[in-house]
């Protein structure tokens, strides 16, 4: 899309802003078009807070922050709630698959990360940026997103070193407090995934991003796998492979074991690694 044209979306939002004057900032390519990362208002200027004695507001340094999703417009909508609290948000950049998370967080260096686990290359995507935002900015903050109650994504949120998981469920107005909470160093979690949080932690097991492998996989095993890449559960993986659930879980550890891994979040990871290292992604199973 060319800028003389037609403006992005991201900056017809801006405008429809009260008081709003955007500001050009960095771009991110987004499904081919370009499309302007930066948000920024004169409101946003004018940062004020109610301190914590209560005697009245006070002035809060800008913050950073990274907002990733599917596409630009989860984004956008994204950046639509979160602009109700100028004070708290007045730089954003955003990106909609995991190679511009990377190359967005190294440029712009976020003090928070919204961390969307559906990306635009894949359900489970973002859990593969995780160990590369821990490595190159450790002293970014990431909040996961998640779609669906899932304990065990929460647990390798955390395992994986975010500071808080938000699920799509909650209010979204709850997001500006997730952002706020996390930004002073707290953690944020669900009361009901707290004690599963604490059990996963007692076994301190690291989630890491597995290397690679010679994938000596039987077909059904791969096959299992690939699956799992595409963010399908044990009882959809066995509707597609005519299996009962307790026996794709046996195919799941025999799978982690082979390859090294030890949850499905790294196996997903793993072979979206392998594929991309295959010139394409993991190819949809046609069983």
């Amino acid at each position: 899309m060319s800028r003389g044209a037609q403006q992005p979306r991201s900056r017809r939002t801006a405008h429809a802003l009260p008081s709003a004057a955007p500001i050009p900032g960095p771009e991110v390519a987004t499904n081919g078009s370009r499309h302007s990362a930066g948000f920024q208002t004169e409101d946003m200027r004018r940062v004020s807070v109610e301190s914590q004695n209560g005697n009245g507001p006070m002035e809060t340094r800008d913050l950073r922050l990274l907002i990733s999703d599917r596409t630009a417009l989860g984004c956008e909508l994204m950046l639509l709630t979160l602009s109700r609290r100028r004070d708290l948000v007045r730089n954003a950049v955003w990106a909609t698959s995991s190679a511009e998370v990377e190359r967005v967080a190294r440029t712009q260096q976020p003090e928070i990360a919204l961390i969307s686990a559906g990306l635009s290359d894949g359900p489970l995507a973002g859990f593969r940026v995780l160990p590369t935002l821990q490595s190159v900015l450790p002293e970014c903050r990431v909040i996961v997103l998640l779609d669906d109650n899932n304990e065990e994504l929460a647990i390798d949120a955390f395992r994986a070193h975010a500071r808080g998981v938000f699920h799509r469920s909650d209010h979204m107005e709850q997001l500006v407090k997730c952002i706020d909470r996390v930004r002073q160093g707290e953690v944020w979690v669900r009361p009901g995934e707290l004690r599963a949080v604490f059990d996963a932690f007692a076994e301190c097991s690291t989630f890491c991003s597995a290397a690679s492998t010679n994938f000596q996989l039987n077909d059904r095993e791969l096959m299992v796998a690939r699956l799992v890449a595409e963010g399908q559960t044990n009882r959809q993986i066995g509707r597609r492979l005519n299996l009962s659930e307790h026996t794709v879980k046996n195919y799941l550890y025999r799978v982690f074991e082979k390859v090294g891994v030890r949850s499905r979040v790294e196996l997903a990871v793993l072979m979206m690694n392998e594929s991309e290292k295959n010139g394409a992604r993991t190819p949809p199973s046609r069983f």
